[in-house]
């Protein structure tokens, strides 16, 4: 059970050869590169959050429309409102000249009318009344401006004489409808009503009909920070007018009194369905990952120039450790990686000369670094100790190890006594290790370390034999 719960682990450390102590190799290019596009990304992050918290991104909106059979509108603000421009107040209780009368109207049939005076202002603006459009209801509202009558006034109201009803004519009146209808700010998540006008002339011997089919629309919102948070706000957003002129004498015949405005309001049996939905967190930060992957594509001009000299540090380094003279050359290449100079010894080496002799140094090299060869250069060392040692002697060397001092109790007990010299000791743990290069060895009596043995303070004082060399000198 533990070994395959342990199989299941995901987060397992791969191991990873070291450069000079990094796991990686770095350079002051790569990093110069690193920090400009992490900076790039975390400046567009923070732009992108102060955008979506402010609103600044614009959600995604559909608009449709559909047929209704039911709706149902009633509002806690005046939604029209009516004023005529005269000198003359044609509204006044005393010397009447239109009375303003206002009706319900159900599937038709008029509700009792109720007089409506204007306001300090002027307006003549309709109260407690609502829409709805069903297939057995429809309540609507209307309007009428119709002649000072005896019948129609109210206690308190006197009628206008004829010199006064023919003075308020014969000057230009002009009629404003205002209706407000509702948007929405999608920055400020907030509904606001605006005026809609017309205007219209009023003129003693016509009738102006007007009906006004009024627009609702259905708003679905969504605007949830991680999941989705539907509102819903339905409210009037238009509407559309058609209108009529009638001969006075004509409408009187028909209604039987004298109708010189005549405002009809109901709903429309259009409605508009909105969708808005805000950006949550996930699509922002989709957003911001999109832009990051592009900005770090140009991260791979850093990689390919990080590989490119981790390839030559490791090339020289291979080179160096079988050509000692090779690591006091100093080869100067330009920015696409050509050889334009190398010198060392006091002497400048021809660049040409030298790059054919480097890249063939630098083919074995990569040779040198292939796992193949080196399980291949590994299986001749063994061949090459079986060949100059017995079979149990190599099998001997399983069991032999360095002892570590802490626990060693005759070198705690006797310090003065010398180890023999076939005793392992800690020197020996880097024994095949890279030297320092001031360190000093000595050949003995090995000739194969006499002829090759180097001596780096003597080879940077010494003229170089340039027969000897694969690479010209530059006089």
């Amino acid at each position: 059970m533990i070994k395959l719960i342990t199989k299941a682990d995901q987060f397992g450390a791969v191991y990873r050869p070291t450069f000079n102590s990094k796991d990686a190799y770095q350079t002051f290019f790569g990093g110069l590169i690193t920090i400009t596009l992490y900076s790039l990304c975390i400046s567009y992050m923070v732009y992108m959050f102060i955008q979506w918290g402010t609103h600044q991104i614009l959600p995604r909106s559909s608009l449709s429309e559909e047929v209704k059979e039911n709706l149902y509108m009633e509002f806690d603000y005046d939604l029209v409102q009516i004023k005529l421009s005269n000198d003359a107040d044609p509204f006044s209780k005393v010397n009447n000249i239109l009375v303003p009368q206002f009706y319900v109207l159900t599937n038709q049939v008029k509700s009792d009318p109720v007089v409506v005076f204007p306001n300090a202002d002027g307006w003549v603006i309709p109260k407690n009344y609502k829409f709805k459009l069903s297939p057995t209801e429809n309540l609507d509202a209307q309007l009428q401006f119709i002649a000072c009558s005896s019948e129609y006034i109210i206690e308190g109201m006197t009628c206008a004489s004829d010199q006064e009803i023919s003075d308020f004519f014969n000057s230009k009146t002009t009629i404003s409808v205002v209706i407000y209808v509702t948007k929405f700010n999608v920055k400020t998540e907030e509904f606001y009503r605006i005026p809609k006008k017309l205007e219209f002339i009023i003129q003693k011997e016509q009738t102006i009909f007007n009906k006004y089919s009024v627009k609702t629309s259905y708003a679905y919102i969504d605007n949830g920070v991680v999941f989705p948070e539907n509102n819903q706000y339905q409210f009037i957003s238009d509407y559309t007018l058609a209108t009529q002129s009638l001969q006075l004498n004509t409408q009187q015949q028909i209604y039987k009194k004298s109708i010189y405005a005549q405002f009809t309001f109901s709903l429309d049996n259009i409605q508009q369905i909105n969708y808005i939905t805000y950006a949550h967190l996930d699509e922002v930060l989709a957003s911001i990952g999109s832009i990051w992957s592009i900005i770090l594509i140009l991260s791979y001009c850093a990689v390919l120039f990080n590989e490119f000299n981790q390839s030559e540090y490791l090339y020289r380094k291979i080179i160096s450790f079988y050509y000692p003279q090779f690591r006091f050359l100093q080869i100067r290449q330009n920015f696409i990686g050509k050889i334009t100079k190398v010198t060392g010894y006091g002497q400048s080496y021809d660049p040409i000369e030298f790059t054919k002799y480097y890249e063939k140094l630098k083919q074995d090299a990569a040779q040198k670094m292939k796992v193949k060869n080196i399980l291949y250069e590994i299986s001749r060392i063994q061949f090459i100790l079986q060949s100059i040692q017995e079979r149990n002697l190599i099998v001997n060397s399983h069991n032999v190890g360095i002892k570590l001092k802490l626990l060693d109790k005759d070198s705690s007990e006797f310090p003065n006594i010398l180890p023999h010299e076939n005793q392992l000791n800690d020197n020996d743990f880097m024994l095949l290790s890279k030297q320092k290069l001031n360190s000093k060895t000595d050949p003995g009596k090995n000739k194969f370390y006499q002829l090759n043995v180097m001596n780096h303070a003597r080879i940077e004082t010494t003229q170089v034999n340039t027969s000897q060399d694969k690479f010209t000198l530059i006089t």
